[in-house]
């Protein structure tokens, strides 16, 4: 991230770290967790306004698959923002989903269930750092909602298909292709 220091501030400082781990110890177990600290500060030389935060964020995401079914699981906290004199912030929010495969891929039903039983919050804070009209404004809203959302989805395509029969493939290389993995297979004659 790159920000542009104007000549009235002492310091802007932004940090935004994180790590993510995916993993999948069973075929049909996928799992994603993702934590990191986010820190803005900078002050301005002429008004001397400062502005400081940080804040840990941290998402999850849990999928289990069997037999045509998904469901999954997840968790995110504290998506934030700064740009420069203004930061923004959204508090946790969480879904669950189940939803169900057919016709190898092609037709599928799910049903979602967003923010149960989270209650979410956004701020934003904006400084003016002019010495002619310095100012500092912070708004909070605080707010939950549930969502239910039930999705049907079919796949299709069309043009021709071919035959599997028409399709032949020789995988064989020829005598005189030595550097190939394939040819060191190959009987000697």
């Amino acid at each position: 991230m790159i920000v542009r220091m104007p000549n009235n501030f002492d310091y802007i400082n932004a940090l935004k770290s994180g790590i993510e781990i995916s993993a999948e110890p069973w075929e049909w177990l996928s799992a994603t967790i993702a934590a990191g600290y986010n820190h803005f500060s900078s002050k301005s030389s002429d008004t001397n306004f400062r502005q400081n935060y940080g804040k840990i964020w941290f998402r999850a995401n849990l999928n289990a698959r069997y037999n045509g079914w998904i469901m999954s699981y997840n968790i995110w906290t504290h998506n934030n923002d700064f740009y420069g004199q203004v930061l923004e912030t959204s508090g946790r929010s969480m879904s669950f989903s189940l939803q169900r495969v057919w016709l190898g891929g092609r037709m599928s039903a799910s049903l979602r269930l967003q923010n149960p039983f989270s209650k979410s919050f956004s701020y934003q804070d904006v400084i003016n750092y002019s010495p002619i009209a310095p100012y500092k404004n912070h708004t909070r809203s605080d707010y939950s909602f549930r969502m239910v959302t039930l999705s049907i989805a079919y796949k299709f395509s069309t043009g021709r298909k071919s035959a599997k029969n028409s399709i032949k493939t020789d995988i064989t290389p020829p005598e005189y292709i030595i550097s190939s993995r394939k040819a060191a297979e190959v009987k000697q004659y």
